[in-house]
């Protein structure tokens, strides 16, 4: 069940104050597992993104992904298109915070790709579901003004 106060605070959010940059670097698809797991063990990131060269979002790849296809005994030169979403769920930076909470919803995602324009998938950055959401509580709990 939806709470109208819900809807009336996400309405009031502007989306672009949740926008965080991608994760660094941007992966090329021809990026090997080996390299993969390079990047995961000396970084901090949950996923990465894969972009074509001009930047335009290609696929998503999570730590579970790569240890998934390591689970299955995928080669280290495995390409990343192998084991990556391909065409994830995104929403445009242009686009409401209803929109990205639907989508939220809707692909049950705790991060969601932002990018430039739906047309051009250029890749803008992305949106923490927790985030949105304890802007929304944090506002739903605050006093009456």
């Amino acid at each position: 069940a939806q709470r109208p106060e819900a809807l009336t605070v996400l309405r009031g959010l502007d989306l672009k104050e949740y926008i965080e940059p991608p994760p660094e670097p941007l992966l090329p698809p021809d990026t090997t597992l080996a390299v993969l797991t390079q990047r995961f063990a000396h970084g901090t990131a949950d996923f990465f993104y894969i972009v074509s060269g001009d930047r335009r979002l290609e696929g998503v790849v999570t730590l579970t992904d790569l240890l998934r296809a390591q689970g299955r005994g995928a080669a280290a030169n495995t390409p990343v298109t192998e084991v990556m979403t391909a065409g994830p769920a995104c929403i445009a930076a242009g686009d409401s915070a209803i929109v990205a909470v639907s989508a939220f919803r809707e692909h049950n995602l705790k991060y969601l790709p932002v990018v430039a324009d739906l047309a051009t998938r250029g890749i803008a950055g992305f949106i923490r579901a927790r985030r949105l959401m304890a802007a929304v509580l944090e506002r739903l709990a605050a006093p009456a003004k």
